[in-house]
């Protein structure tokens, strides 16, 4: 092997290298993006319980109201109590929670996700700025 063929090769390797770890970057800012899409619709879900807590608290015992069962079907109940919920709190044990007590847990839980989604978005942003570098190199090692 002369002594050309071993520079072409090492530009060669060079850029094979950028291009696999560029790929697996612009992999990783993809599943990023789903991970923070999949906690923003976390915390809709959670801003709309939220929401129905502070109206249930509006609500008279022994009124009727619709359940939702599924998306868009719902039953008719009447509501024995209007102060309390029942909380699924893990492993199928469910407990009495005064509506208080119920919202501030999903408080918490609203917190705590936007603190993971946040340090997403920051690693994604990071992921980002690796793979334009990346992109930048490869740029330029083609041109060469």
């Amino acid at each position: 092997m002369t002594k050309e063929n071993k520079n072409s090769e090492k530009p060669q390797k060079e850029l094979q290298e950028k291009y696999m770890e560029f790929k697996m970057l612009e992999q990783r800012v993809k599943e990023f993006q789903q991970h923070i899409q999949a906690l923003e619709a976390q915390l809709n879900e959670l801003n709309e319980i939220s929401k129905s807590l502070v109206d249930m608290k509006k609500v008279k015992s022994g009124s009727e109201v619709l359940i939702p069962l599924n998306s868009g079907i719902f039953a008719k109940a009447k509501l024995e109590d209007s102060g309390e919920v029942i909380v699924n709190v893990g492993a199928g044990v469910l407990v009495n929670k005064k509506i208080e007590d119920a919202k501030e847990l999903v408080e918490k839980q609203i917190a705590e996700i936007n603190k993971i989604q946040q340090n997403m978005i920051e690693q994604a942003q990071n992921a980002v700025v690796k793979v334009t570098v990346l992109q930048e190199e490869l740029q330029k090692l083609v041109s060469e």
